[in-house]
């Protein structure tokens, strides 16, 4: 694998985590205002 697939790869993983982040807060916030 190449520095530059790597770095891709990186960053990718980052975005994802990120979203996951965001949703599983909203997913929980969700879940406190329906509750």
């Amino acid at each position: 694998m190449t520095r530059k697939q790597r770095d891709r790869f990186v960053k990718f993983f980052a975005i994802l985590a990120i979203v996951a982040m965001l949703l599983g807060g909203i997913a929980s916030s969700l879940v406190l205002f329906l509750s």
